[in-house]
């Protein structure tokens, strides 16, 4: 087991008084050991990571049902003491508590710390750290071209489960994973990050934040938001007569509510464009269908999405976002 700092008092909460310890193996801490992170945790024990894996969170029996399973090597109390003998942290927590748990990771952690999230969006996370003024960490926040080691990403990977026990250790092979690096990015947390991340067996990709965020709110956000729509207006006895449809469109409906409140919450602006991207392609589609005799711009629609879809290919092993 490692040796842990005592926490600090809380007049240096936000600032580090003594040089860390050196870690000779690589040390990861995962923060939020839930679905996401525990498979993680078992993604890096799959792939041979030869660190230790320490475990933060709220809740103790989650951490002790992870460390049973293999997905943490031991459990830390807090974030601050994980932080100071990490070399990695990676934030698995909800979109709305993100920002404030790399802010207290990049404070606590030795100088090569890198920190990087697996967040479903992104600007309003980058945001927020600006405005904590806490990205480039503790020595250098008053710097403005102070090299940030928080590398913003967000693995396409997921399920409408819950909890460390649906964690799985492939659930990240052949998935992208976007990365949001800006020009004050430091390199060697950008190689080190993209290292991590690559090692579970992902595809990288970097778009700006707001691309991102753009992209996500048409292709998980708004499918999200649609798929509770639908399932809200199925009543049990319609479900007797429910099958495959109904199956396949509303499976992302059972997700944690709370979870994808803050998601859509925090990307409103680009789901609110996605939604009229929405509305009006079922408007299209109506209207098509009141061209009586011709059929051809109903068909004219229905087929090019037909064709959008099939040119699209998914094929890894894990269950989609």
């Amino acid at each position: 087991m490692i040796e842990l700092p005592s926490d600090p008092p809380p007049s240096t909460a936000t600032a580090q008084t003594a040089p860390q310890p050196h870690i000779a193996a690589p040390v990861v801490t995962i923060v939020g050991v839930g679905l996401i992170g525990g498979s993680i945790g078992l993604g890096l024990k799959r792939a041979g990571w030869r660190g230790t894996i320490l475990g933060v969170g709220r809740d103790p029996q989650c951490l002790q049902n992870a460390r049973r399973r293999g997905a943490i090597d031991q459990a830390v109390p807090t974030l601050a003491r994980a932080a100071a003998v990490s070399d990695l942290v990676v934030v698995c927590t909800p979109v709305d508590r993100i920002a404030a748990n790399v802010a207290e990771a990049l404070a606590h952690g030795p100088d090569h710390l890198a920190v990087t999230d697996a967040g479903s969006v992104k600007a309003a996370i980058l945001r927020d750290l600006r405005l904590m003024g806490e990205t480039a960490g503790p020595r250098s926040r008053n710097d403005a071209s102070a090299p940030s080691r928080f590398v913003a990403a967000h693995p396409l990977a997921g399920s409408e489960l819950a909890g460390v026990e649906h964690a799985r250790d492939d659930l990240f092979l052949g998935r992208v994973c976007v990365l949001t690096p800006s020009p004050v990015t430091d390199p060697d947390a950008l190689e080190r990050v993209s290292a991590f991340w690559t090692t579970l067996g992902c595809r990288l990709v970097s778009l700006d934040p707001e691309e991102h965020d753009r992209v996500l709110a048409l292709t998980s956000h708004l499918p999200h938001l649609i798929a509770s729509a639908l399932a809200g207006c199925i009543t049990p006895r319609d479900q007797d007569f429910a099958a495959g449809a109904y199956r396949d469109l509303t499976r992302v409906a059972a997700a944690d509510a709370g979870l994808w409140r803050a998601i859509l919450q925090a990307n409103r602006a680009a789901l609110d464009r996605a939604l009229d991207l929405f509305r009006a392609r079922l408007d299209q589609l109506r209207a098509a269908l009141d061209d009586h005799p011709s059929a051809t711009r109903f068909e004219h629609l229905w087929n090019e999405a037909a064709q959008r879809r099939r040119d699209w290919t998914f094929d890894p092993p894990g269950q989609p976002d």
